[in-house]
């Protein structure tokens, strides 16, 4: 059962911040003078839940600020739940709810102002607006405001009880599945005519596919009994190939035979050619020119020494001119030195007035000068010494290198064309020398080579007569590609017809898988056209229950005995009256008969008379009893009674206070705002309200 646990105003007409906690089991009085913020507690709170206020949101901002805020924590059971409602100056309203889990508020994600007030009135209070000020919370001014509604709201409260809205919904889903099965109905009778008509047209299609299938095979056959031809022939052929390439082979050996032959005759053509040259050489000329040729290099050994020895010299020489001491100037500086003593020496010093002899000071600065040029002149003399010596030095080592070696080029040049032109000559003599030998070398070559001739040519009479044995090849060659080029031919043929034939099947057994196929997706079809047929008639019989002659005029009858029996538990213990519940009256016409909720009240005396005519006192019993009967079909355990009775006589005000007594024996939260002292007391626990300054402060 939902009970209040906190309530929070921020803002909120006359509250700044005011928080309130209630235990689940309290009975509490809110007392105050008037315009203290009382009733706002109870604003806020019915404005927390429904977002309706006594005025527009805008006015419930409290002045000056520039947005309102209320937050409520609602207890169902062990579940608590935040509702938080906000609204700022220009008008943006916000509604968040969230639920305690792990000792932290979890938001429950629900999109929009709208489905987050609808999942709060049917989720979590159970209850619309109407039937909440109607049961739970008494407004101010507003006790009699359920039986004081027309007869067709007061009926609508109780569909709300019996949560009719749903079965509005389920008449609409019903509605819609309806149309939906109807429709599929219509899309599988379209399907199965469709499906018959693909099944007429494929038939003709399929007549002749066992003849395409035994053409297909025989074709097959004739398509393998040529392959395996061909490759009889192919072999054949590639036997031939092996004879054919055995044959080049041997016409390359042929030519490799011929070229050696060739080579032999040429190389015993020279052999035979160089006995005559050796035979016909004058050794004693040979012998001349080799004696010539010697000198000549004798000549140059000496030449090249000569050059290498001018080498060594020039690289002495080189590194001694780089090593030449340097003069920088000695002579003129001496020079310059002299001319300037001689200068100071020259010079005539004034006769001082004062003394009338030289000056001291000029003449110990002339002094002075003289000292540092002999000083400057020592120094300079014996560097100059120094210099000579290292001269004299310098020059005795050039002297000593002597003069540079004479180098003859031209020479050099001259000999080295002779002795080129006379090495043939000694190449000749140590062949001439060796005459004999070598003539029995080249013979014995000539002999040797005579051998591999004869050889040679027998091996070619060899080849040449199984090159001609191989001749014939050529004929079997022919036979054979004309006989490959058949069977392809044939080939050709054949996959053309298959190929034709082929297609004719395809399209055969395509148009055989296509009927069986249509003929499952047929039975498919019927099965669900049944199926579709079979949910259309529970659909509407479905239609007919959520039909407002159906379920929901079968609950209302069965709920107005219930909320009758109730209203009359209570009245019973508060009076003697009793109340009568009709969904139908009689209109000023015979032929009119009025539907809603019409309440019939009996007094004691069994008259039936009309709410207006009961006392104040009588008026509020039967208004409580109505309310706590409405209260007792919802999931609120709690009362919230805001001046529920203003300016009664004494007697109505005690039958107020026995029907709160009642009230408070089965409502374990109770929370009362009034003004009415007897009412005060019966609450042992009370808060106090106050307007400080414009704003409310609980104390």
């Amino acid at each position: 059962m939902i009970s209040l646990k906190e309530i929070n105003l921020i803002n909120f007409l006359s509250h700044s911040n005011t928080k309130m906690q209630f235990r689940s089991d309290q009975k509490l009085l809110i007392d105050g003078s008037s315009g203290s913020g009382k009733s706002s507690l109870v604003d806020g709170f019915v404005w927390a839940l429904y977002g309706r206020g006594r005025s527009d949101n805008k006015s419930l901002i409290k002045r000056g600020t520039t947005g309102a805020r209320v937050v409520v924590l609602l207890e169902d059971d062990s579940t608590v739940y935040r509702i938080e409602r906000c609204i700022n100056n220009k008008g943006k309203h916000e509604l968040n709810i969230s639920k305690l889990e792990n000792k932290k508020y979890v938001p429950i994600k629900i999109t929009g102002l709208k489905d987050a007030q609808e999942y709060l009135e049917r989720k979590i209070l159970h209850s619309s607006y109407a039937l909440f000020i109607n049961s739970i919370v008494y407004p101010q001014d507003n006790i009699e405001s359920f039986i004081q509604q027309p007869a067709n709201k007061k009926k609508d409260i109780l569909l709300e009880i019996i949560n009719a809205s749903a079965y509005d919904e389920y008449l609409k889903s019903a509605k819609e599945k309806l149309q939906e099965n109807k429709t599929k109905k219509d899309v599988f009778v379209s399907k199965i005519d469709e499906r018959q008509l693909l099944i007429s047209g494929k038939k003709n299609a399929v007549k002749n596919l066992t003849e395409y299938e035994e053409v297909d095979k025989k074709i097959k056959i004739d398509i393998e009994n040529n392959k395996k031809n061909r490759q009889a022939i192919t072999a054949k052929q590639e036997e031939f190939n092996k004879k054919k390439n055995l044959t080049e082979s041997k016409k390359n050996e042929l030519n490799t035979i011929q070229e050696r032959e060739s080579e032999n005759i040429d190389r015993t053509q020279l052999l035979n050619q160089k006995i005559i040259d050796l035979k016909k050489s004058d050794i004693n000329k040979l012998k001349e020119s080799v004696n010539k040729l010697n000198l000549h290099r004798a000549e140059l050994v000496k030449l090249e020494q000569s050059k290498n020895e001018y080498l060594i010299w020039n690289t002495k020489y080189t590194a001694l001119f780089k090593l030449s001491p340097v003069n920088p100037g000695y002579n003129d500086r001496i020079k310059e030195i002299n001319r300037q003593l001689i200068d100071l020496m020259k010079e005539r010093i004034e006769l001082c007035p004062e003394l009338n002899k030289v000056c001291p000071i000029l003449e110990n600065k002339r002094q002075f000068r003289m000292k540092e040029l002999e000083s400057d002149l020592r120094d300079t003399n014996v560097k100059f010494s120094d210099f000579q010596k290292e001269l004299e030095l310098h020059n005795k080592k050039i002297e000593d290198l002597g003069e540079a070696p004479i180098i003859d080029n031209r020479k050099i040049e001259e000999l080295q064309v002779e002795i080129n032109k006379l090495l043939p000559y000694e190449k000749q003599l140590i062949e001439v020398t060796k005459e004999t030998d070598i003539i029995k070398d080249i013979e014995a070559e000539l002999i040797s080579l005579k051998t591999k001739q004869i050889e040679l040519i027998a091996k070619k009479d060899i080849i040449i007569k199984e090159i001609d044995g191989y001749k014939e090849l050529e004929k079997e060659e022919q036979d054979i590609r004309m006989k490959i080029n058949s069977l392809d031919n044939d080939n050709a043929e054949l996959t053309m017809e298959h190929s034709n034939n082929l297609e004719l099947l395809t399209l055969a057994r395509q148009a055989d898988k296509d009927i069986k196929e249509s003929e499952l997706k047929l039975n498919e079809f019927k099965k669900e056209l049944l199926e579709i047929s079979d949910n259309v008639e529970s659909l509407e019989a479905i239609k007919g229950a959520f039909s407002p002659n159906g379920i929901k005029a079968i609950m209302i009858d069965y709920i107005i005995p219930q909320f009758e029996d109730k209203i009359n538990d209570i009245l019973g213990r508060l009076s003697g009256f009793k109340i009568r519940l009709d969904t139908q009256k009689s209109g000023l016409s015979k032929d009119v008969t009025l539907e809603g909720l019409f309440i019939n009240i009996i007094n004691e005396q069994g008259e039936e008379l009309n709410f207006e005519s009961y006392s104040g006192g009588e008026r509020i019993k039967i208004s409580m009893a109505i309310n706590e009967a409405l209260a007792g079909f919802s999931n609120i355990n709690m009362r919230i009674f805001d001046e529920a009775i203003v300016s009664l006589d004494n007697e109505s005000t005690q039958k107020f206070l026995e029907a709160m007594n009642e009230t408070q024996q089965r409502v374990n939260q109770i929370i009362c705002i009034s003004h009415i002292q007897e009412v005060k007391d019966i609450f042992d626990e009370k808060i106090i309200i106050k307007n400080i300054n414009g704003q409310s402060i609980v104390t």
